[in-house]
């Protein structure tokens, strides 16, 4: 379950916590990620969907701001695959954001939130092999029929030798949950 701490980016800031900045082109490095199909279908995505998409190349664009009067940040992601691109933009101030229709999960709740890996965040897999005080991204992503959540941490890590942007996800349906980490490699 995702903490109810309210830190917000400004206040770390001030404490001499630098955000993490996911600026930049990612591209979904397949051999290095999990395959995502377990989650995929605890979040009610058909088997021809989720088959497209284990074969499907991902690109990620993220534009990361900051608010200078209130600290907060805004990250801007437009991620194409399969032919689709689908725009999304986080305000990481953990309030409830709007109800958003997504093309492949439906109608969706998000929470999102610069974080402190070692503070708050009770799930271990989302965090292993994190340092004291790494700054994150998360994330918790409900469907609004309330069937899955998904409670994610977007970070860096040393994958394969490499600092790569990766995203770990815990999603669970109905006593049922899947553990899933997509590696991204920066292309710009």
């Amino acid at each position: 379950m995702a903490s109810e701490d309210t830190t917000t980016t400004k206040e770390l800031m001030n404490i001499g916590m630098e955000v993490i900045d996911l600026t930049g082109r990612w591209s979904l490095n397949r051999t290095l990620s999990d395959d995502p199909s377990p989650a995929l279908e605890l979040q009610n995505v058909s088997w021809f969907i989720r088959k497209a998409i284990s074969n499907a190349n991902v690109a990620i664009e993220i534009t990361q701001t900051v608010d200078p009067s209130s600290g907060a940040v805004s990250l801007t992601s437009t991620q194409a695959t399969l032919g689709r691109t689908v725009a999304d933009t986080r305000i990481l101030n953990w309030d409830e954001e709007l109800v958003q229709t997504h093309p492949l999960f439906g109608q969706t709740r998000t929470r999102s939130r610069q974080a402190i890996a070692s503070y708050g965040i009770d799930d271990e897999y989302l965090v292993e092999a994190a340092t004291e005080g790494e700054r994150v991204v998360e994330a918790l992503v409900e469907s609004v029929d309330g069937t899955w959540k998904s409670h994610q941490v977007w970070r860096f890590e040393i994958v394969d030798g490499a600092r790569r942007q990766t995203r770990r996800a815990v999603v669970s349906n109905h006593g049922q949950t899947s553990h899933v980490r997509m590696v991204y490699d920066k292309i710009a």
